[in-house]
């Protein structure tokens, strides 16, 4: 649970529950960047563990001692990261940069990351548009064969368009292919751009271990 008691939704800020497997009771956020964030690290799968409002950090700023309680806390195998969600126009404000100063101290003496993550960071281009799509079938149970054949005739065309793709799978119902299509980009065993276009049959795919060049 967080640290601190959270806030009730005001403004543009929206408290909601993330679902992810990183936490057992869900991602809490309290902004609507906080959540396209979360959505960020589902899809990356680089941390383990994801925890809101993870702990409390006590600094000094203008003489007077103040409190500071970061947004996140991400764990892998690789270590841990504590991470703070702001609007890019608020990074540089005065306060602000003395809490970071302060998180960053902390996280050097325990050997871990600081990092702060803004609206450029979170929602570049479409990937945000783009991600909505994808995470409406995390929890579907697809068919094996079908998902095996798309991922197959894919390798075997080498980097495509989705319509292209979906030609040559023209044995695979139209809801079929587009939900395992959709599911082997959110395992990453197929690769797209998701930021600087919308997703759509124009999209051009290749399989997780080939390139773009």
């Amino acid at each position: 649970m967080p640290v601190r008691k959270l806030r009730p939704s005001k403004g543009i800020n929206r408290r909601c529950i993330v679902n992810t497997t990183m936490s057992n009771n869900g991602v809490f956020s309290e902004s609507l960047l906080e959540r396209d964030f979360v959505r960020l690290i589902k899809f990356e799968r680089k941390f383990n563990k994801i925890e809101y409002q993870p702990l409390k950090i006590e600094y000094v700023s203008l003489g007077k001692n103040r409190g500071y309680t970061p947004d996140f806390r991400l764990d892998s195998e690789y270590g841990t990261c504590i991470v703070e969600v702001k609007r890019e126009c608020e990074v540089a404000k005065e306060e602000n940069q003395y809490k970071f100063t302060a998180a960053q101290k902390l996280c050097d003496s325990k050997g871990w990351q600081f990092k702060v993550y803004t609206e450029l960071d979170i929602r570049p281009g479409y990937f945000q548009k783009n991600l909505m799509k994808l995470f409406r079938v995390q929890d579907l149970d697809l068919p094996q064969t079908e998902t095996r054949i798309i991922l197959e005739r894919l390798k075997a065309i080498g980097p495509c368009s989705i319509q292209a793709l979906k030609l040559e799978c023209s044995s695979i119902a139209n809801s079929i292919f587009k939900a395992c299509l959709y599911k082997l980009i959110l395992q990453h065993e197929i690769s797209v751009d998701l930021i600087n276009q919308k997703l759509s049959l124009n999209s051009i795919i290749c399989s997780a271990d080939k390139y773009f060049q």
